[in-house]
Order: structure tokens, then sequence, then C-alpha cells
């Protein structure tokens, strides 16, 4: 397994210079690992299941969209709008939009019963929920370290480039920041690299990713949480902009329509990337059962919140 090089030394987290903030960090570390122990009895293990399509007819229900727009269209012929416009998005935007929505929704289910699904990628998923209480329990201190804040091992870790290879990539790893996976990448890549030195570069840096993204989020399971801030310009800016429409303020006019829209779009993009993301990245992984393997030795009674966990998503 090749290792990344000229890696600065670092003091963890546990034994900083001040005695009272590593009293503070070690304890917090220790949840990071030693205290899942104590779990209620282990609920019976799931065999692994291929599983269809939970709504195999999605794209007949997504062309509904289509005809609603339609209808839309006809009813505004005979009902004129009176009152300014809310938004300067046009009908087969919005309806558009929407379309796109369902349809990633519906992919994200599939993804989603995949990994619920599968013993590995639940182990995984597993372990991003444990680490995700954990790390806004530390991030205060992790933020205060130079040894996660100034390397970028996201960027070393890369074994792909070029345009397209750019876009693939921030297409995974923009839902956190280099801070948190910094931290995941020394928490476990530096630590069980060499001890399981058939897992890739590339599944590392699937687990570091997915880790991090986890643990990043604020949401509870929905992972939509970096859709809200995209919305918020097009909704303040929305009393501004309906009162220069209707006056026709022509030079104010352009600017809020261009922020309204372009706010419209990106949280169509991230309430329908992030969760879909979430779920099918870990599809991804070549080597499953070795990172699996992996993270039951990182994390303590990692099984059992595994199975907790599929248990869950199924009576849902």
């Amino acid at each position: 397994m090749a290792s990344v090089d000229n890696r600065p030394d670092y003091t963890p987290l546990d034994v900083m210079d001040s005695d009272a903030l590593a009293t503070t960090t070690s304890e917090a570390l220790t949840t990071s690992r030693g205290d899942y122990q104590t779990l209620p009895e282990a609920l019976p293990k799931l065999p692994n299941v291929e599983i269809a399509h939970p709504n195999p007819y999605w794209p007949l229900k997504a062309s509904l969209f289509g005809v609603a727009y339609f209808a839309h269209l006809r009813f505004r012929r005979y009902s004129p709008r009176r009152l300014p416009t809310l938004t300067p998005l046009r009908l087969g935007e919005l309806y558009g939009s929407f379309a796109v929505i369902y349809s990633f929704v519906q992919e994200q289910r599939w993804a989603q019963s995949r990994v619920v699904n599968d013993n590995n990628l639940l182990t995984l998923e597993a372990a991003g929920r444990r680490q995700r209480t954990h790390w806004h329990q530390i991030q205060e201190l992790v933020y205060q370290q130079p040894e996660y804040t100034q390397p970028r091992f996201d960027r070393q870790m890369r074994t792909e480039h070029g345009f397209a290879a750019d876009v693939v990539w921030l297409r995974d790893h923009i839902w956190a920041d280099e801070v948190a996976y910094n931290y995941f990448y020394r928490e476990l890549y530096e630590q069980y690299a060499q001890k399981y030195p058939d897992i890739s570069i590339q599944d590392w840096d699937v687990l570091i990713t997915h880790m991090a993204n986890t643990a990043y989020t604020e949401a509870d399971s929905r992972f939509i949480d970096s859709a809200s801030p995209m919305l918020v310009p097009a909704v303040f800016s929305a009393p501004m902009a309906m009162f220069a429409r209707w006056k026709r303020i022509r030079f104010l006019t352009p600017l809020l329509n261009g922020l309204q829209r372009m706010s419209f779009y990106l949280w169509t993009a991230a309430i329908a990337m992030q969760p879909y993301r979430h779920w099918a990245y870990p599809l991804t992984l070549q080597n499953k059962q070795r990172v699996a393997e992996m993270l039951r030795e990182a994390y303590p009674g990692l099984e059992d919140e595994a199975q907790q966990l599929r248990m869950k998503y199924r009576e849902c």
C-alpha cells in the first residue's frame, strides 16, 4: 500500500499540552470506540438480500409532472395571473425541477435499499452514524489543531485528474470540508492502512469521504441540510423582486431575477444530489468486505449497531 509522504508530525488530541484540554478531549475520544460495548442483546443478523427497485415504474409516475405542466398551462390560458409573480421561474422550470428531484429520490431509495440489505455496506453506514455524534462533540478542538486544518489529504488521495475527474470528485466531496476529511484520514487511514494493504487508495477515499460527509451533516437521516441555505437568497429577495417586477424597475429586475433563479437551481441540485450520493457513493467500493472488517476492528460493537440500523429502515 502506497502511503502519502512528507506528512507533518502531529500530536493526537488526547495528548495536547493543555491539561484541561487534554482531559476533555481524551474523554471525547473514548466515545469514538470504547463505549459501545454495552448494547442490548444483539438483534438477529439478517443475510444479504438481492433487492429489486422499490418503485420500478417511477419513470411513468415522473411523466405525470409533464401532464400537470400542460394542465397548468391550459388553466393559465383561461385564468391569467393578475398579481406579480413570486419568482421569475417559468412553469416549465418549476415542474422540470420537481421532476428531477422526484427522479433522484427514487434512485436514492434504490441505493438505500441496496446498502441496508448489504452487511458490509451497512457497517460503513453505522460507523458514520456513530462518528457523527462523536464529531460534533470534538469538532471545535479539531479545528484548533494545525495537523487537521493545514494538510489537504483529500486531494492527495485522488487517483484521477482532469476536468471530468474534478467534477466527479467535487460531486462527492462537496458535502464536508477538508478538516473533517483530515480527521478521519488520520483516524483510519494512518492507523490501519498498513494492516489492510489490500484496501485500495480508491476504497480508502470512498470510506473516508463517506465518514466525513456523514459526520459533518447536522440533519437526521434525510441528509438534506446543505439544501436549506441555498434557498435563503431566493426567499429573502422575493418581496423586493416582486416589487421590482411590478414597478418595472429595469436596472434591478434582472439582478434579482438572476439571484432568485440561481438560488433555486442550487437548492434543486443540493436537495436532489446530497441524499442520493450519500447512499450511492458506498456502492462504488471495490473491496467492501475488507473495509467492513477494518471498521469492525476500529469501532468495536459496530455490528450490533448495523443490525439495529437495518431494522429501523426495514420498519419504515
